[in-house]
């Protein structure tokens, strides 16, 4: 049995982070929307396409996504030997929690971008669950549902 990683911590400048997976229903529409946006024709994408589709947003959609994907990050600090995780998106302000994140365009830009990827990676993963593809490699959208006649 092959155990799912649902979070993943990651260094952004002074500070560690931790990432967890979005929702199923959310996960699947940023996968879509991306998609769409990537290659509305239908055709595959990869990895790289879907991160340039969401570079590529308007400013609302592209909030909106922002919005989504940081509220599952949290910033992770140690303090006497003990883990402490602080969010770093205010839900009530969508704003930043942090005062030093406040005006970090660029640890921002980082953490965004790495939540992006980590929830669209189980996309390209291999059947099996147990390896990923390399991210160059495409991924087909699912065939349209059928209609009843």
């Amino acid at each position: 049995m092959t155990l799912r990683i649902t979070q993943k911590d990651f260094p952004v400048g002074d500070h560690n982070y931790r990432v967890r997976k979005l929702d199923a229903r959310t996960g699947t529409w940023l996968f879509g929307f991306l998609m769409a946006k990537a290659h509305p024709d239908g055709e595959p994408a990869n990895m790289q396409e879907l991160v340039t589709a969401f570079h590529l947003l308007e400013k609302k959609d592209y909030d909106r996504v922002q919005t989504e994907v940081l509220l599952k990050v949290a910033l992770v600090e140690n303090i006497e030997g003990k883990e402490f995780e602080s969010m770093v998106l205010a839900p009530s302000q969508s704003g930043m929690a942090h005062d030093f994140l406040r005006d970090d365009t660029r640890a921002v830009y980082e953490l965004t971008d790495m939540a992006v990827v980590f929830n669209l990676t189980p996309f390209f993963e291999k059947s099996s669950g147990s390896e990923t593809q390399n991210p160059q490699d495409t991924i087909q959208p699912s065939a349209q549902p059928s209609t009843v006649s």
